[in-house]
């Protein structure tokens, strides 16, 4: 009967202890949660982000400005489309396609980003490159906009430099819901 006793009171112990623990891990991870989100919405400032779609033109001194559309994503990856080959005809095979440029972004200061996507080119179906964007800009006091400059790259097929075939500048503005 003592034994019976002992043992109970053991596995109540163990229970007590069980629970606890469950206790302090959910309150472990409950802290966490609120730091993510309280970081979450830290990072969610006008100025420190630019997530979200921007219609960008970039001017090269001597050439006719250039329309682009691209989007950042929450997570430091981009996506663009534009109409860049038509102004860099010189450098390349006649009849040279591109995909859609792809890419990272990241904050290196106040209200200041870098970014580099590239898009593969191809002539007559061969891979021939790719077309490197690189770029340095300043989100405005109302993060709908940015300016800044940039620097496009030729590469070879197997990703190393071929040329840089100049730069310019920038101007963007964020692509907002207009209703129906």
């Amino acid at each position: 009967m003592v034994k019976s006793c002992r043992q109970k009171e053991e596995v109540m112990s163990a229970k007590r202890y069980l629970l606890l623990a469950v206790l302090v891990a959910s309150l472990v991870m409950l802290v966490g949660a609120i730091g993510s989100w309280s970081a979450l919405r830290a990072d969610d400032d006008s100025d420190q982000h630019l997530r979200g779609a921007f219609m960008v033109t970039a001017t090269v001194p001597g050439f006719t400005p250039v329309k682009a559309l691209v989007t950042y994503n929450h997570d430091g990856g981009l996506a663009a489309a534009t109409t860049a080959l038509n102004q860099i005809g010189p450098f390349l095979p006649p009849g040279t396609t591109s995909t859609a440029a792809f890419g990272q972004w990241m904050r290196i200061g106040q209200s200041r980003f870098a970014s580099t996507f590239q898009a593969a080119l191809s002539a007559g179906g061969a891979a021939i490159g790719f077309l490197r964007n690189r770029e340095t800009v300043d989100l405005d006091s109302t993060g709908d906009g940015y300016a800044g400059t940039f620097t496009l790259d030729l590469l070879n097929p197997d990703g190393t430099l071929n040329r840089t075939l100049g730069g310019g500048t920038l101007a963007a503005s964020r692509i907002k819901v207009v209703p129906q």
